[in-house]
């Protein structure tokens, strides 16, 4: 069972503590937990307690490069090209 919990930047102290509580109580779940960056300062303590745990994997994405933004673009909307603009207001 996977169990994806996006926005997590925006997490308050009880959500978690619910993933927290999620992660170490419920046997055969994956937690995938997507937010933005954030400063040391602003972790959670519990987002610093399941990050040190053996089964934590950090990844960070960085972002597309524009002929892979356009490529994507492309992709989604079922087309050949967009324009410069289009890609721009997609990559922005």
């Amino acid at each position: 069972m996977l169990l994806v919990l996006e926005d997590a930047h925006w997490f308050d102290s009880a959500s978690w503590a619910l993933a927290e509580a999620v992660v170490r109580g419920v046997p055969d779940v994956l937690v995938l937990l997507v937010m933005r960056p954030v400063s040391q300062a602003e972790k959670a303590p519990e987002l610093v307690r399941l990050n040190v745990t053996d089964d934590a994997l950090m990844m960070r994405l960085d972002p597309l490069a524009p002929d892979e933004t356009r490529a994507l673009v492309c992709q989604k909307l079922g087309v050949r090209q967009v324009s410069d603009q289009v890609a721009r207001l997609v990559r922005d």
